[in-house]
């Protein structure tokens, strides 16, 4: 059993996950100027909006920012009005994205539709997307990604904080 304390979700000292938002359906959180998002269901606009607010104030505090979101489980592909809201914050994000890395932790059917989406989703994004399986994966390729700044590059406990923040139940609001 893993115990979490919010507002910080943390299982080592070097640079913990801050909780900023939850949902029942998204967790929201960061890591200097790694934005995290878990999606524990179907993207809503409520979560969308939550995340783009995020991504401002991160953007705002550090100038560029890695999203990082996490698929646990999706149970259909969001509607057009998430693939409009995309569109949009593209737009609204640009150039201030060092890149977007996305794990799909399901698997079967709803590995297959959250990729299907992520698909259609990177057609439409002038930001770098790259899909993992694990959790590994998405550690490394974020701390390759160009211009990651060095708090990142040298934090050892990323992968740690990251596996406990993404483990931890989703809130039944």
């Amino acid at each position: 059993m893993i115990v979490v304390r919010r507002p910080m979700l943390k299982c080592a000292d070097f640079m913990p996950v801050t909780l900023l938002e939850e949902f029942s359906e998204v967790r929201i959180g960061h890591v200097g100027p790694v934005l995290i998002s878990v999606w524990f269901s179907q993207a809503t606009m409520r979560g969308l909006e939550a995340l783009s607010k995020h991504q401002l104030a991160l953007v705002a505090r550090h100038g560029k920012i890695t999203n990082l979101s996490v698929a646990v489980k999706i149970p259909k592909a969001p509607g057009p009005e998430a693939q409009e809201w995309l569109k949009k914050n593209d737009v609204r994000l640009r150039g201030t994205s060092l890149g977007t890395v996305i794990v799909v932790l399901e698997r079967g059917l709803g590995a297959i539709l959250a990729r299907s989406f992520i698909a259609a989703a990177s057609l439409i994004s002038a930001n770098s997307m790259h899909v993992v399986k694990t959790l590994d994966e998405a550690v490394a390729k974020t701390k390759l990604l160009p211009g990651q700044p060095r708090e990142i590059l040298d934090d050892a406990t990323l992968r740690s904080n990251l596996e406990v923040f993404v483990a931890a139940p989703p809130v039944t609001r």
